[in-house]
């Protein structure tokens, strides 16, 4: 699984994320990783705000969405 990280990532890399492009580089980063674990029922991404909270900003399906809490 370790091993797989760059190619799950590649597709993202290299992306300078600023403000307007986090929503979708975050989407991207839930998508790779969804299409890259073989029989896994979706993904998502959790960023920390400045505050030190746990906020799900991209899930690939409603399932995910709900398991990761408020968003």
């Amino acid at each position: 699984m370790a091993g797989e990280l760059p190619e799950i990532f590649a597709p993202v890399m290299g992306l300078l994320l600023t403000e307007p492009v986090v929503d979708r580089a975050v989407a991207n980063i839930a998508r790779a990783a969804h299409e890259s674990l073989a029989g896994s029922v979706g993904a998502g991404c959790t960023l920390i705000d400045t505050h030190g909270r746990p906020t799900t900003t991209a899930s690939t399906n409603s399932i995910v969405k709900h398991a990761g809490g408020p968003s």
